[in-house]
């Protein structure tokens, strides 16, 4: 039995490759507490109906991991084996950045579709490095466990966590852990807009974490109209980035926008003059280049 005496967080994954006519499951183990990979188990195999009802996401993790143990038995063709060892690689050599990424996503994002759409891109990125050009579709269902969820949960086979199975298994693509179920109290989210300003703006796509942008505070009452961003997500094959803030001690904020969208942040006229001095230099230095270039050039013809 693997130790989880420290808040650690399941990721448990069936995915596709259709033009391949292939299915895999994969079940990775990260503790929260160290931020690395503690265990990751994966099989491929040809898409058949019967070989897919074999597994369920939904299941305890414990229970997906032994399934998928006894389906590599299954397993022929070295063909699949050589995916199976590949993706294991991509999981070992995990940068610890990534794995608190993913950290983020299971344990703080509280907006079901929001995490929904961030994992899935992160998992699509995974498995793209093995299954290049690939036709992937990707399901996935999440879990806590360590102290904080055993305490919440109770003992095993209640009817509460019955109905909690139930839920997860109505939930397309993954389920959504909430944190009352993680024994944490959950910071609501709104959607807010930023102010717009076309003139000292800073691009969206410029954002950094601990950046104060100014907000419309017309949606929520008693709203401060200076927020702090405590993270940035960009969608794959996406022009929009995804902001979220911290609008006080107990609600979270969250914005859409295109990358391009210029935001007022404070102290951003600053940010935007030192932005439009270094590319003012670069073009000096560029156009000197071609000059000089263009010189060399016309003495060479000349001799």
């Amino acid at each position: 039995m693997i130790d989880t005496d420290d808040t650690s967080f399941v990721i448990k994954v069936k995915f596709e490759e259709k033009t391949q006519n292939m299915v895999g499951f994969m079940l990775l183990l990260f503790s929260a507490k160290d931020m690395a990979l503690v265990k990751s188990d994966i099989v491929v195999n040809y898409y058949t109906e019967m070989y897919v009802r074999q597994f369920n996401i939904f299941a305890k993790w414990v229970t997906f991991l032994e399934r998928i143990g006894d389906a590599k038995s299954d397993v022929t063709e070295s063909f699949l084996e050589d995916f199976c060892e590949q993706m294991k690689v991509v999981y070992r050599l995990y940068p610890r950045e990534r794995i608190a990424k993913l950290a983020e996503i299971v344990l703080d994002v509280t907006d079901t579709n929001l995490k929904k759409v961030m994992m899935s891109d992160i998992l699509k990125e995974d498995l793209d490095k093995v299954f290049v050009r690939g036709e992937l579709n990707v399901e996935f269902a999440m879990e806590v466990i360590g102290k904080k969820k055993e305490e919440a949960a109770g003992d095993t086979g209640t009817p509460q966590e019955e109905a909690g199975v139930k839920k997860q298994q109505d939930s397309p693509g993954g389920f959504e852990l909430t944190a009352q179920e993680q024994g944490q109290e959950a910071a609501p989210t709104v959607s807010v807009d930023p102010v717009i300003d076309p003139i000292d703006g800073v691009p969206s796509s410029g954002l950094k974490i601990g950046d104060v942008v100014t907000i419309i505070t017309g949606q929520v009452n008693d709203l401060s109209p200076e927020a702090k961003v405590i993270s940035l997500f960009t969608a794959a094959d996406s022009d929009r980035i995804v902001v979220q803030l911290e609008l006080s001690n107990d609600l979270k904020g969250q914005m859409i926008l295109s990358k391009n969208m210029l935001v007022k942040v404070v102290g951003g006229d600053k940010r935007r003059k030192s932005f439009d001095f270094s590319q003012s230099i670069i073009i000096n230095v560029v156009i000197a280049f071609l000059a000089i270039l263009v010189l060399v050039l016309m003495v060479f013809l000349i001799l």
